[in-house]
């Protein structure tokens, strides 16, 4: 059973039934109190760069980030007046800080490029013609289509795109086994590098199982099974 709460008040619970007849009796452990959370305040942005395909994690930091469900993390772009938004709903989201998946923006990047006839733009050109403001939704309590409004003096507020990293394919002699402790090392070459994009940010699948990262460099990824 569900019902709208009223507003500022703090207090106990009273449900009532139809004919007017309170509900007293309840199971045992119920917590038949309710009060508000203070509001959410956005406080700083850890990472505001990623890849065109979204991913990466972008710290938000904040205060009572709890006191609200399901937040979202969204870019907004404006191109000929037209306002064009991504959202992606926090993950993990901490009293004090919201990781939040950068969205993924490439059929959107995709669409403004040919709308503009500009599909010759590399990313670095990309950030130079269009801004691209970090945002969030607060459950209704806040929403900040660009944290701009809630962080006036933090330069990080736009989101920086970057091209994907682009993984090559797998060679026969790649494979090292260390059969005395049971340890097999795979290296994923990398034929195109980002800087968004930082070995906490893959997962590697080997059949069911996962491969743990342990080194990312510039032409590879070194992970072990």
């Amino acid at each position: 059973m569900t019902g709208e709460s009223s507003r500022g008040v703090n207090g106990s619970i009273a449900i009532v039934l139809n004919g007017g007849l309170p509900l007293t009796l309840t199971a045992t452990g119920v917590n038949t109190s309710f009060f508000y959370m203070p509001n959410p305040i956005i406080t700083n942005i850890n990472r505001n760069i990623g890849p065109i395909s979204g991913g990466t994690i972008i710290e938000i930091i904040g205060e009572h980030l709890t006191s609200i469900s399901r937040p979202e993390i969204t870019v907004t772009v404006v191109v000929d007046l037209v306002k064009h938004v991504v959202k992606q709903v926090c993950g993990d989201v901490q009293p004090e800080k919201m990781l939040c998946p950068a969205p993924n923006i490439t059929e959107l990047i995709q669409a403004i490029l040919v709308s503009q006839n500009l599909t010759h733009l590399n990313s670095t050109a990309i950030n130079k013609e269009f801004d691209f403001g970090i945002g969030v939704k607060l459950d209704g309590v806040d929403e900040f289509e660009n944290l701009t409004e809630a962080l006036p003096n933090n330069p990080r507020t736009n989101l920086k795109v970057v091209n994907d990293i682009e993984l090559g394919r797998l060679q026969p002699d790649i494979f090292y086994a260390n059969t005395w402790m049971g340890i097999v090392s795979i290296s994923i070459p990398i034929k195109t590098p980002s800087e968004a994009v930082t070995k906490d940010d893959l997962n590697v699948k080997v059949g069911e199982g996962v491969c743990r990262i342990k080194d990312m460099f510039t032409n590879a990824v070194i992970c072990r099974v």
